[in-house]
């Protein structure tokens, strides 16, 4: 009787193994060893623009200016495997972690994965690509010309204090069920903005000054969603089927679900498309 039981009690320990390496529970979690710290310092190109991409999975992840060469800071791990891999084209720049996030599993607690990056002043096309990440991003004053964000589950903040040399043709950003407040957008100097998301809490914030007209489309799930705006912009916000809620703060008028703030200068066009969810509209003095 003892024999069946300890045999019962092996093949079920072999069958859980199994069954929590493939929906990715703890067992074998990639392994933790000494902190290692990877030094990034790329000199600018010599192309006009260059087309510059991170990719990285959980962690923190922290970009702003200052950077006297293309870019420059440190990549801080504790597996192996996430030494970053820099390739180098005509025009490109490409840095990330070779690590397969989607089949080996980390222990969160005990895992570090830390970019801390500042970028020069070389007209750049933007992408970035994460995973569940905290980002924190000050884009202030960078001669941005495309952006593209990427993400799955995060946390993050985006800043433009400082308004951008170049026109971006396009910002496009999707990301998952997050956090995520960008502040200054229209410093961002853009011309079409899409943001999409799952269900989480947003605020754009395009605070700064409108160079040409703007269009964006939002499009997200169950989500709360804030929109601000700043005292003498023309903005036009058309709220679409899906929110079940609009709250308005500052001097709106609303017809047929499209609200709008008087101003002088370029127009700032809104639609959006939610699931289901609540909108706030908010004009602020800057």
């Amino acid at each position: 009787m003892k024999k069946k039981i300890y045999i019962f009690i092996a093949i079920t320990t072999l069958l859980f193994s199994s069954l929590a390496c493939s929906i990715g529970l703890p067992f074998n979690t990639a392994k933790t060893g000494e902190t290692e710290i990877f030094t990034i310092d790329e000199e600018d190109s010599t192309a006009p623009t260059v087309k510059l991409t991170f990719a990285m999975g959980a962690g923190k992840f922290t970009l702003q200016p200052g950077a006297k060469k293309l870019v420059e800071g440190t990549v801080t791990y504790n597996i192996s495997e996430l030494k970053p891999v820099i390739e180098r084209g005509v025009g490109s720049l490409y840095i990330h972690q070779d690590f397969n996030w989607d089949k080996i599993p980390i222990d969160p607690d005990n895992t570090i994965n830390e970019w801390n990056l500042k970028l020069g002043t070389k007209p750049m096309d933007l992408t970035i690509n994460g995973g569940a990440y905290e980002a924190n991003f000050d884009l202030s004053g960078l001669a941005i010309t495309d952006l593209d964000i990427n993400e799955g589950a995060s946390s993050t903040e985006i800043t433009f204090s400082q308004p951008n040399p170049e026109t971006i043709e396009k910002i496009s950003y999707h990301t998952g069920a997050s956090q995520v407040k960008i502040f200054g957008l229209a410093n961002a100097n853009f011309k079409e903005m899409n943001f999409s998301s799952g269900a989480g809490s947003y605020t754009l914030d395009f605070s700064g000054t409108l160079r040409q007209d703007a269009n964006v489309i939002i499009n997200s799930a169950v989500s709360e969603v804030k929109i601000i705006v700043p005292a003498g912009m023309n903005a036009q916000v058309d709220v679409q089927e899906g929110v079940s809620n609009v709250d308005i703060n500052g001097t709106w008028t609303s017809i047929n679900n499209i609200y709008s703030t008087s101003g002088s200068g370029p127009v700032l066009y809104i639609k959006v498309q939610m699931g289901l969810g609540s909108v706030v509209l908010d004009q602020v003095s800057e």
